[in-house]
């Protein structure tokens, strides 16, 4: 089934229908989340004490984001003003474009150079304040269900709402520029856990509507998500793997030493 259609077409979104929109983003969704997913997973936790927490959270976690990412897109589908304003932007034609993974690339290496400066030299503490907010210290112990979670569905979720709907309704209100910066600017505020990350978050919003505006779809802006959380976490991971073995070897070193000293034997 092809989605894409004439991004010119004018959906004349209301802004009543908009806040309806935040409305089930803010207040249905979360409520409807935690009554059929997290409630249950808190009632089994509680009947088994003694279950693995981390995993169970690591799965609790991950089951958030895809159930999250499955009724926005059942909310879309269903409700024909964010049907006919969304639709439009998902071309994935332009996957036949060698030109478009080029445009991925150059903005994931420019962005890439941004938070080099962002988060290192401004907010030095923004990527271990992300780590707490998020408890990536749990999902670390399953990288598998960590890239699922927030290098699949999560950046696909995002870009459904900051620039399936936000961008392309506040460019139907006004003009591109404002649009990309409102919806990149409740992009980085989405990410309230760390002033470091809001801003970079905002950058990388803004190379992502570039993206939507050359290519005519919000599909490069998924994947330049997609591929800035999985090499992100990737490395994170990686980290935290080289770090282990590092403390087992010096674990190791220091007991086979101690099994090695020899022992003193004194005479009177």
């Amino acid at each position: 089934m092809q989605l894409h259609t004439n991004l010119d077409y004018r959906t004349n979104t209301s802004w009543l229908q908009f806040i309806g929109v935040l409305f089930f983003l803010l207040l249905c969704l979360p409520i409807i989340i935690g009554i059929f997913l997290a409630l249950p997973f808190w009632l089994y936790e509680q009947a088994n004490p003694n279950t693995n927490k981390l995993l169970l959270e690591s799965i609790s976690n991950s089951s958030y984001d895809l159930v999250s990412l499955l009724l926005l897109i059942l909310y879309i589908m269903k409700y024909k003003p964010m049907r006919a304003l969304v639709l439009p932007a998902i071309n994935f034609q332009v996957l036949k474009s060698f030109r478009m993974y080029i445009y991925v690339l150059i903005y994931y290496a420019i962005s890439l150079l941004a938070d080099m400066f962002i988060l290192d030299e401004l907010f030095p503490l923004a990527v271990q304040e992300q780590s707490d907010a998020l408890e990536l210290s749990t999902l670390e112990h399953y990288p598998l269900l960590l890239i699922l979670s927030g290098g699949i569905f999560a950046p696909i979720f995002e870009e459904l709402i900051c620039r399936g709907i936000f961008l392309r309704f506040f460019e139907e209100k006004f003009t591109f520029w404002p649009a990309a910066i409102l919806s990149s600017l409740l992009f980085g505020i989405a990410h309230t856990y760390s002033l470091g990350i809001m801003v970079s978050a905002f950058v990388t919003g803004i190379f992502a509507c570039l993206l939507y505006k050359q290519t005519k779809s919000i599909v490069p802006a998924i994947l330049l998500h997609i591929l800035t959380n999985v090499i992100a976490f990737s490395i994170h991971t990686f980290r935290l793997l080289i770090a282990l073995l590092s403390i087992s070897r010096n674990l190791y070193i220091f007991i086979n030493n101690i099994q090695n000293k020899p022992h003193v034997v004194k005479y009177n």
